[in-house]
């Protein structure tokens, strides 16, 4: 059994109109026709998905999906004019190794589907129980994190950030949150649940109110905070007509804050998931007064051109480099010339992943310019960095 869908046939059938989608779904529907054995079966199930039965060996069933995505290239020929095509992602199971009952192959079918489509558009996918049990624990952990996006049950810790001389000039918000066990979920598992799912943009709202609710509290103690470093995701960025920007602006001026006690940090692959909806809200950003990141710097494929495009004030240098510096001359090369480069665009430099004092002589040594990791302190509740604020300042 084979579980087909065209990925991104709504995009499609937005950009180019329903009668350019029903042409599409034809042009499929013709080739399956024509090309699938005799006694093969063969429904499309909803708009964009279709379902197949079709003899064959298990060995060879990854075989026969291959060829069916071969023959359905032939239907998207008759649209490459056009600039958007769907590829297709395929589920495959097999009677008897994957069930007996029609339901429970059809939701094998579909479980291996919704795997391929995570995995990457265009896939294909073998069903097996290990891949199930993946998936029931992925959705029960997303029905669990939109109960914590509805009761705010996430928390900030803050990161010191120092200069040449060890002096605190900043810390980075990070986000934690703990499951009903009280076990804690890595930001980058939840992080893209919460982006497949939308939650991400509740949790960003919510990120940066807290933020600015926490800095109000520090100032209104008298403690005099230096710049917090807020991560946006590639999801949010994307958010069309400037949303992002206004929402960001908006929460700050509530507060009574300014847009420049902040940074926004920005990763390489956020950057090129929408390249000019994300330059337009960066601008933006900007304009208002926020300072820029490219977080992981060196990490992405966006490099260069997001120096060239994007308003950008500080290279963060991801800490793979950073903890590969004495050991492996090809990353030192990589983040001496990183920093030089930084240097010529009248940029900051911060290193990611200080652990040692070598790392940090070295760094220095570069002409590195501002410094993070656990050298400098770990990830800290508020409490503790309101401590840190208060030592800073006697």
């Amino acid at each position: 059994m084979f579980n087909l869908d065209l990925d991104q046939f709504q995009a499609f059938n937005d950009s180019f109109g329903p009668k350019a989608g029903d042409r599409l779904l034809v042009a499929v529907s013709r080739i399956l026709r024509r090309d699938l054995s005799p006694e093969a079966f063969l429904a499309r199930l909803e708009s964009d998905e279709f379902l197949i039965l079709e003899r064959g060996d298990l060995s060879q069933l990854e075989a026969q999906a291959r060829r069916l995505q071969l023959l359905l290239a032939q239907a998207a020929a008759e649209f490459q004019h056009l600039p958007l095509l769907p590829s297709v992602s395929i589920g495959v199971c097999h009677l008897p190794s994957h069930g007996m009952e029609p339901q429970a192959l059809l939701q094998a079918a579909n479980t291996a589907l919704m795997e391929s489509k995570r995995r990457c558009k265009g896939g294909i996918c073998l069903y097996s129980d290990a891949i199930s049990l993946r998936i029931r624990q992925r959705l029960a952990l997303e029905a669990e994190l939109e109960q914590a996006v509805s009761q705010q049950a996430f928390r900030l810790v803050f990161q010191p950030q120092v200069d040449r001389q060890g002096e605190l000039i900043g810390a980075e918000v990070l986000l934690r949150w703990h499951d009903h066990h009280g076990s804690p979920i890595p930001p980058s598992v939840f992080i893209p649940l919460a982006e497949r799912s939308g939650q991400i943009h509740a949790i960003g709202a919510w990120v940066i109110e807290e933020s600015c609710r926490q800095l109000v509290a520090w100032r209104q103690r008298g403690l005099q905070v230096p710049k917090l470093a807020i991560n946006l995701s590639a999801t949010q960025l994307c958010l069309p007509d400037g949303e992002l920007a206004r929402t960001l602006i908006a929460t700050v001026r509530r507060h009574g804050l300014e847009p420049e006690a902040f940074e926004l940090e920005i990763t390489e692959t956020a950057l090129i998931h929408d390249p000019e909806t994300s330059r337009e809200e960066t601008m933006a950003l900007h304009r208002a007064g926020f300072q820029l990141a490219i977080d992981d710097f060196g990490t992405g494929y966006a490099s260069l051109v997001s120096l060239h495009l994007l308003p950008v004030d500080k290279i963060k240098i991801d800490l793979s480099f950073i903890q590969r510096l004495q050991a492996n001359e090809t990353d030192h090369t990589i983040v001496k010339s990183t920093i030089l480069l930084a240097q010529e665009l009248g940029l900051q430099a911060l290193a990611e992943g200080v652990e040692t004092e070598e790392q940090w002589r070295i760094l220095q040594e570069l002409g590195c310019d501002l410094f993070q990791g656990y050298l400098f302190g770990f990830p800290m509740a508020a409490e503790a960095f309101e401590e840190r604020l208060r030592a800073t300042a006697r």
